[in-house]
């Protein structure tokens, strides 16, 4: 009832915050992150529904109009500052016309080769790279982002079998003790 919940919830707090708890996370951390890095990423990951999904989804982004109007200033942009240098004697008419020949170009070969872009992409390198680069403590950010309900519910389990186990042991006592006695 009220009063088991909160005990548990204490408990659980307890445990969570005692300096053994948190060294074996950080080893426990440590070692699935060890062994993600030796495995193939196709071992934990349908690679083909994911790129299949990465596709969707930046075509998805890729057809808003304020994405598309972004990549076109960021690439007229460059082109401004580009062409004058590379043909320095082009009319601004000429300039502009080559500005909206590339853009449409850009937008095109994006929409034609957007899985083939995505299939070059080595996945399980580019998991690993961001891993190591990051800080132990964004680490552990990133893994309680998506593990901490597991470790929740992983210590309610326990407190649960611990007390049912524990009145069990209970009862068994006092049933041997009456026996005896």
């Amino acid at each position: 009832s009220e009063d088991s919940a909160k005990i548990a919830q204490k408990i659980a707090e307890y445990v969570l915050q005692s300096q053994v708890f948190e060294q074996e996370k950080n080893q426990w951390i440590d070692e699935a992150f060890r062994l993600l890095k030796a495995e193939s990423l196709e071992k934990y990951l349908q690679t083909e529904t994911l790129l299949s999904d990465l596709h969707k989804t930046f075509s998805k982004i890729l057809q808003k109009n304020e994405v598309k109007m972004f990549l076109q200033e960021f690439i007229s942009a460059i082109l401004h500052d580009l062409l004058p240098q590379i043909l320095p004697n082009i009319s601004p008419s000429t300039k502009e016309y080559l500005v909206f020949q590339i853009l449409e170009a850009v937008f095109e070969a994006l929409d034609d080769n957007l899985p083939q872009l995505l299939l070059s992409i080595d996945l399980h390198k580019v998991v690993v790279e961001e891993i190591e680069a990051m800080h132990p403590k964004e680490v552990e950010a990133l893994f309680y982002s998506f593990a901490a309900i597991y470790f929740r519910e992983l210590i309610n389990y326990g407190f649960g079998f611990g007390v049912i186990f524990g009145l069990a042991m209970d009862w068994i006592w006092q049933g041997v003790m009456l026996a005896l006695g």
